[in-house]
């Protein structure tokens, strides 16, 4: 499936907003990809010491600023509605932390830091437009990821402010389940599972992970489920659970 990724910037967020709401609409029940980039890890450990996964995750999503966050929506069919790709202007490699790997690869993907800084979104703006659009605590959307600890995290950290996460992970997972009302299924190693799917898309940019999570997970659901129930895996999160 060859899909236009939608770009968004602060220009236009609002009418980017509306016109997810409007596909989120056609269909009686969505399913929703996320994707995000950020800066990489800056810790590895904390202080020398042994950390739990959540606790890495917590302090390098505190650490560090969203780059990008993509959305993909489809039916129940597989019928895409839509690809997002929402560029903030959080990050500034000038002053902010990162994996200088990381912001290398992304410049090679055309992702430009001096521009995001000017045109991108501030990523408060997004979360309270976001808030208000109807997608989150809603019945008819389940939400899909890979590998997706630092994508909910650094989505939490938006939705609750921009500051810190929960202290316990208890708390995290009752955030999320609050936003994402209707199931979350998360994996790992997107790339691998979906070239043993037959699926081959570039990836990089957050617009096209979301996409290819997207696809990854109906082909999952049609080839290995048949129908059946996924509620075993509702809620899972890799390297946590």
């Amino acid at each position: 499936m060859s899909l236009i990724v939608r770009e968004v910037w602060d220009y236009n967020l609002m009418e980017e907003i509306s016109a997810l709401m409007e596909a989120s609409s056609k269909c009686d029940h969505c399913f929703v990809a996320m994707s995000t980039n950020f800066p990489s890890n800056i810790f590895t450990s904390k202080e020398g010491k042994e950390v739990s996964p959540y606790n890495l995750m917590k302090f390098n999503v505190e650490a560090t600023c969203i780059i990008q966050l993509g959305l993909a929506l489809c039916d129940a069919n597989g019928k895409s509605f839509g690809v997002w790709e929402f560029n903030f202007k959080d990050f500034d490699e000038r002053i902010h932390s990162h994996h200088i790997n990381t912001i290398e690869l992304l410049k090679d993907q055309e992702i430009y830091f001096d521009y995001n800084g000017v045109m991108g979104i501030d990523s408060l703006r997004f979360a309270r437009l976001i808030l208000k659009s109807g997608l989150l605590s809603n019945s008819r959307i389940t939400w899909v990821m890979f590998h997706s600890d630092y994508d909910f995290g650094y989505f939490i950290k938006m939705l609750t402010g921009g500051e810190v996460l929960p202290l316990h992970q208890s708390v995290y997972v009752k955030h999320m389940i609050k936003f994402c009302d209707d199931g979350v299924y998360a994996g790992s190693e997107l790339e691998i599972v979906a070239k043993t799917l037959g699926l081959d898309r570039e990836v990089g940019r957050a617009g096209s992970e979301s996409l290819l999570t997207l696809q990854t997970f109906m082909k999952l659901e049609q080839k290995y489920f048949n129908g059946r129930s996924l509620s075993e895996f509702e809620h899972v999160l890799h390297d946590f659970t």
